[in-house]
């Protein structure tokens, strides 16, 4: 029937359409009617979220990365080398104030000795040791000495402190018998006709102690002298002509057969002059000596004249 003129009928409805197999698996993942039912904005949301995830996404992945690279290194270094040691360092012996050296040695490659590091875990006083290189030093005291001493030195990897090795040895020092120490004697000066006196000192270095003996040795000016237990020196210079400069050497030694000794020499000048025998006469306790001369008169009389009459005076001229 025609549609009467003026009106549009409405257009014929058409029959379904077959859809494409690629069509109805398009409609499976993707839910259209969510997608329509959707507002924009929450569209826009989901985008956001899914930027914002990225980066985390991408940490995690990083952080795993190397998590497996450090692992397989480690698992690597732990194939490649061995077990951390100490090479073993024989008995040593020094004598007393005598420096010892010696070096600690392990068995890791030269290329990786940078991540070692030495110390001392027992040692006497004194004793020092390189963190770096192993080079170990002491030098025993007098007080150290005769006796046996213990060093253990211990070397750990840096890289991994668990990994270390230990290796000890024993030091023995001797005793060394050193001869006396004098302190120094400065030269003197003193005026004539006084007395120097001073007090030299000396001390033993061993331990125990040497008693010790002072003595001045041939060729020290008339008049000196030194206690030998004291050490007390004196010397009376009105002995000797003032004007004048004079060695005295000290000798200090142990008070025992064959002990060691120490000698030291010193100077003193004796201030003043000698004065002229001018001078000395006209001093009053100076003493002149006049020799004695024995006179014998000799007169000659005549044998007239020789017997004098009484009476007569002396003066008067003889008949």
């Amino acid at each position: 029937m025609a549609n009467p003129p003026g009106k549009r009928g409405k257009p014929p409805v058409k029959g379904p359409r077959a859809v494409p197999q690629s069509s109805a698996a398009a409609d499976e993942s993707f839910d259209f009617g969510k997608f329509a039912g959707s507002s924009p904005a929450q569209r826009v949301g989901k985008k956001k979220r899914s930027r914002k995830s990225l980066p985390v996404l991408l940490g995690v992945a990083a952080v795993l990365c190397l998590a497996t690279v450090a692992a397989g290194f480690w698992l690597l270094r732990g194939e490649d080398e061995p077990e951390l040691a100490i090479r073993p360092i024989e008995a040593q012996g020094v004598d007393e104030l005598t420096t010892l050296s010696l070096t600690a040695e392990t068995n890791v490659d030269q290329k990786l000795r940078k991540h070692l590091e030495y110390r001392l875990s027992a040692a006497p006083e004194g004793a020092r040791i390189d963190f770096q290189t192993g080079q170990f030093s002491w030098r025993p005291t007098e007080l150290q000495g005769p006796g046996s001493h213990e060093v253990i030195v211990r070397v750990a990897d840096r890289r991994s402190p668990e990994r270390h090795a230990e290796t000890r040895f024993t030091i023995a020092v001797r005793e060394v018998n050193a001869p006396p120490v004098l302190s120094p004697l400065a030269d003197r000066r003193v005026e004539a006709a006084e007395t120097l006196t001073f007090t030299v000192k000396a001390e033993d270095p061993d331990r125990p102690a040497a008693k010790l003996k002072f003595d001045l040795l041939p060729g020290s000016p008339a008049g000196a002298r030194v206690d030998p237990q004291t050490g007390e020196f004196q010397w009376d210079t009105d002995t000797v002509e003032p004007g004048k400069e004079y060695e005295i050497t000290i000798c200090v030694s142990e008070d025992s057969p064959g002990g060691l000794k120490t000698q030291q020499s010193f100077n003193v000048r004796v201030e003043g002059t000698v004065a002229p025998v001018d001078e000395l006469a006209g001093q009053p306790d100076a003493s002149v000596e006049i020799a004695e001369i024995d006179v014998v008169p000799s007169v000659e009389m005549p044998a007239e004249r020789s017997v004098l009459p009484l009476g007569k005076d002396v003066d008067a001229p003889l008949l």
